[in-house]
Order: C-alpha cells, then structure tokens, then sequence
C-alpha cells in the first residue's frame, strides 16, 4: 500500500518539470497538467484517508530509502503515513486543487501563465514534502523549497519593483527563521545522546523524548534552547511577532497566489511542524509559555492592523496573522489538535475570501475599498459567498469557524485568564474589520460607474466548494480524525465561551455597520479624534522602520566592520604574515645552501656533536 503514496508527492513534481516543454501556442496545456497532477494527488489522498473517515482501525504507516550511510552516520528519505499527515494532505491538495482550477481562467492573459503554473507545482511538492516528511533533516529541506517557491510566486510580476520587493522581503525574512531552526535540529541531535541521528526522525520522537528526559538540568536549557529554536522557523514561516513583516507585502502577488500561501501552504507549514513534534515542546514549559504568548499578542497585534487597512487583499492577510496567531496560541496552550482543526476550517474560509476578493479584484481593476461599493448588486453570487467567509473567520454559528475557534477560546479559559481576554478582544477586532469591509465594498453606495459582471462558471465553481466547506465543515468531525493521535490535549468546548465569543463578534459588526452608517462628516469627525491611533496603526506600529534603522545603522556597519577585520587581519594580518614569514625563513634558510662543501662539513660535525651530547647526558 505504501509504494504507491510516493505519487501523492511525485506527481506536482512530474508536472513542475514538465509545464516548461509545453509551446507558447499551446500554453493553456501547461495549466491543465498542473491542475490535473494536483487533482490526481487528491483523489489520491481520499483513498488513503479512506480508513479514517469510515471508521476501520488505522496504523502508522512509513517507507524509506537509505540516503547518507557512513559509520557515523545514517540518514533516510521517506514517507510518514499517520492520521495528522493525511489531514495536513487533505487539505493541501484539495484546497490546491480548488485554486489550480480557479487560476486556470484567472491567469489565462497573464504573460508568465507556464512560470506561474510551474511555480504552482513546484510550491505544492514542497508542501506535500514537508507533510510527509519521516525526519527533521528532510523537512527541513522541503521547508526551504517552500521558501524559494514563494519568493517565485510572490515575485511573479517582477517587472513591478514592488513585486520584486516583496518577494525578496519574503525570502530574506524567513531565512532568519529558518537558521534558527537549522541551530535547533542540530542541538536536538547534538544533546540527544546515544540516539544520534535517530533523534531526528519522527517515528522515533519518543526515543529522543526519553534521551532528554534523562539529561542533566545543565542539558535541560539547551533542550529550552532547541526547542524555543525550532519554533524561530515557525515564527518566520507562519509570520508570527517579530518577522511578521513579509506577510503583509506578499499581496504583490497574483491573488490565487496569495489564497495558496494563506489557505494551503506556506503558513500552515508552521503550526503544521508544531503539531508534528508537539510531545517535544512537552518537555519544555518554558517554552510552551512562550510559544502560547507569542501568539496571542501576534492574535491581537495583527487584527489592530486589519481595522485601518484600505487594500482588501491587506485586510485580508492581516485576518491571517491573527488566526495564526490563534493556532500558534493554541499549541502553547497544549491544545495541539485545537490548532490543526482550526488550521483545516481556517484553510476553507480564507481560500474563499481570498477567491472571491480575486473575482471583484479582477472585475473591478481596483483593490482599495474605497473606490468599490455596491457590489452586492453587482456581483450577487461572488458577494453571498464573501459573506460566507467573513461570518466564517468572525466565528458565527453555524459556519466552520465557529466551531474550531471555539475550541481554542475554551483552551484559553481554561488555562489563561490573559490569553482569554486577549483572544476574546481579537474576536471583536475580527468582526469589526470584517464589518467595515462588507460595509465598505458591498453595502455602501457604488463608486465604480463600468459595468461589473460575475466571473465564469469555472471560477465560481471553487468559490461554491468552498463555501459548502466554510458553512459545513464543522459538522465534517475533522478534530475526530486525529482521535488516535498522542497530540490530543484539546479544550472542551464551554456555552459560556460560545456565548462570549458570539457576543463580542456581533457586538464587533454591529459597530461596524453602524460606524458606516454615520454621515461623511460625523465619521471623519470621529476619525479625527483617534487621528493619533489610526497613524500608528497605519505605520503599522513602525516596525518597517524600526528594522530600516537597524539594518542601516546597526547591521550595515558591523557588516564593514567584518569586512574590515578580514581584509587587514584575516588577509594582511594572518594570510600575507604567513607567507610573508615563510619568505623571510627561506631567505635565512637559503643561507644554508653555499654550495661549499667545508659548510656541509661543519653543520655535519656540529649535528653528530650535538647528537653524541644529547646521547650522553640521557
């Protein structure tokens, strides 16, 4: 059974390299395959979660092939087939494949149409990569596939500098991240002891887990250390406080791409690996602490962003900030299968948002809010499923978001009064950002004087799929999934948080609407008031240019510095000296070499001497 899940993850490959021999005349065949080849990875996909969702008793499944094998050292590539993978593929590949097929006509004028499909493959096969992954090692060189497929993505529209910018923000962000985690895995492997290499595989976490389990309290901090290091990866890659920063600027990108790095990819992959070597953050509280705070404040500090923005696909990415930061939360709290369930409702309601911000963006040329309006009337259909998505990420009955957000606000009551409230307050920042964009582009009055229209059936056929997800899929069981899975350490839901949450988020919409309501003038005489607040919210609290001052004025001059030190110490001082020494002792030694043979003579005599001297006093 196992060989054949080799396809799930070859398949994106096969058509990564195949798009590129597809002719400019027949270019749209390169979308078909990318499509097709993420479909087929679905469907199979299905059949492997079979088991699962008919009930049938399901056991780990893995397969490897030997990679590096020296005494020392031994390594494998391989699979790892188990409940919390099979949901992660679940989602990544039908999700995906929504978008692939939306992209078909989205993208069908764009000039780079074969690069952006091929990047599409090559973004999914790393995510499936690290889904999949047996050992650390090779996640870790999946992770980095997924970095440089996003700056390809996220750049694709290079001609624009904003675009390239933004793709090399991106990169650049994330690398500092991924060092840290490259840091951990070695400290994990370096202080598991006699485990080795095998503390990195992931079938054998707890091998590792009883390795540490045992160490010294001096060996304890590293473990702190490691830990806290891995989740520096996190941190870059689900755009958690403080390298939040490309996330935002990643909306350079064509919108299908963005709904793919929000909904399916590149930020699941985070709380993804936090999930997947949860029991190895239990040995640390230290860290768990940190890790659920670091979430929580990323929770709120982002939805206080989301309420002053003006670009739709902004708001958006902000909304996503903060539900990770919620997921992110949830695992510090212990609640492990919380995250991934609302990771999996979450990827249904923003691919949907995002899909369906497409649809208006593309019909209207525009993505400021303040030039739409009225697209209610306009675009009915794309209209009814934003409103989908935004009760949806609000949290309110009966949609998805309802019940998987619930779940961690419960997990936050039960074990952090702080975290709680923090949370509570962000469900009232959803909803009041949300509000503001529904107001603002489908209920206030119509600023676009062209004639819009409904996309094609081809590009509301995803956003109908994934509608049905975002209302249903909470009635779907998904947290019953991974039922069998050591991960399990979830909040119960509470009717008193259900009747907070919903509370707050009405009480946040409401607002809204109401805000909307108000005169022109009433409104920027209330805007005025908080002129200072909305400012910074603006500047968005001025990290950009808090880390422009550290890198102009902090990393640029230790940069010359070290350039400095290698050039006249390193070169000058340690490189030329030595050679300049070894000159200066051939020239003495050169001496030495007369050609007379009286002077080899007399150095003979002087070593026989010195010999017989040495012989004698011993």
């Amino acid at each position: 059974m196992v060989e054949w899940v080799w396809w799930i993850l070859l398949l994106p490959l096969i058509s990564f390299l195949m798009i590129p021999l597809v002719p400019e005349k027949k270019r749209a065949f390169g979308g078909w395959i990318a499509f097709s080849s993420m479909l087929l990875s679905f469907l199979l996909t299905l059949k492997l979660a079979w088991p699962l969702f008919s009930g049938e008793p399901f056991h780990t499944l893995h397969t490897s092939i030997r990679w590096i094998s020296i005494p020392a050292l031994s390594f494998e590539l391989g699979l790892l087939i188990d409940p919390l993978s099979i949901l992660m593929l679940l989602v990544v590949t039908g999700v995906g494949s929504a978008i692939f097929y939306y992209s078909l006509e989205y993208m069908e004028h764009d000039e780079g149409y074969r690069r952006y499909f091929a990047g599409l493959s090559l973004f999914s096969f790393s995510m499936i990569g690290i889904v999949l992954s047996l050992n650390l090692l090779q996640l870790f060189i999946f992770w980095e596939l997924v970095g440089l497929s996003s700056y390809l993505l996220i750049g694709h529209w290079y001609q624009k500098p904003e675009a390239a910018d933004a793709g090399k923000k991106a990169f650049l962000t994330n690398r500092v991240g991924d060092f840290g985690f490259l840091i951990g895995i070695l400290l994990l492997w370096t202080f598991s002891g006699p485990a080795g290499a095998r503390s990195l595989n992931l079938l054998e976490l707890n091998t590792t887990i009883s390795a540490f389990a045992q160490a010294s309290a001096a060996h304890q901090i590293w473990i702190t250390l490691a830990v806290l290091l891995i989740f520096s990866g996190v941190i870059g890659k689900s755009a958690q406080f403080p390298l939040h920063v490309w996330l935002p600027d990643a909306m350079e990108g064509p919108t299908p791409v963005s709904a793919l790095i929000h909904a399916a990819t590149m930020v699941a992959a985070g709380v993804y690996l936090l999930a997947r070597t949860f029991p190895l953050f239990l040995l640390s509280e230290t860290a768990l602490e940190i890790i659920a705070y670091v979430g929580g404040f990323t929770a709120i500090f982002a939805a206080t962003q989301a309420v002053v923005q003006k670009d739709l696909k902004r708001i958006l990415a902000y909304s996503t900030l903060s539900q990770l930061g919620y997921m992110v939360m949830a695992v510090g709290l212990g609640g492990a299968v919380s995250a991934m369930y609302h990771l999996t409702t979450h990827a249904f309601f923003k691919a949907l948002l995002f899909l369906s911000a497409g649809s208006i963006i593309h019909a209207t040329k525009v993505q400021n809010i303040t030039e739409m309006g009225g697209i209610r009337k306009k675009m009915p259909f794309t209209s009814t499923f934003f409103f989908i998505g935004a009760f949806s990420l609000i949290g309110f009955w009966p949609t998805s978001g309802f019940f998987s957000k619930d779940e961690i606000l419960a997990l936050a009551f039960s074990h952090n009064p702080i975290l709680f409230w923090a949370s509570i307050s962000t469900v009232f920042l959803t909803a009041l950002y949300m509000g503001r964009a529904l107001s603002v582009v489908f209920l206030g009055p119509s600023k676009i004087r062209k004639k819009l229209h409904e996309p094609s059936q081809k590009m509301l056929l995803p956003l109908a799929l994934l509608s049905i997800l975002s209302v249903g899929g909470g009635f779907l069981g998904i947290d019953k999934l991974l039922h069998n899975v050591e991960i399990h350490s979830a909040g119960l839901p509470d009717p008193l948080v259900a009747k907070l949450a919903a509370g707050f988020g009405l009480l946040g919409i409401l607002a809204a609407f109401a805000f909307y309501k108000l005169k022109e003038k009433e409104r920027k005489r209330f805007s005025e008031v908080f002129s200072w607040l909305s400012q910074i919210l603006v500047k968005k609290y001025y990290m950009d240019e808090l880390y422009n001052f550290i890198l102009r004025y902090i990393q640029e001059p230790f940069a010359e510095f070290l350039s400095w030190f290698e050039k006249r110490v390193v070169v000058e001082g340690a490189v030329n000296q030595t050679a300049g020494f070894t000159a200066r002792a051939g020239r003495c030694l050169r001496k030495l070499q007369t050609g007379r043979i009286q002077t080899y003579l007399s150095i003979f005599c002087a070593g026989v001497v010195v010999i017989i001297y040495f012989l004698t006093i011993r």
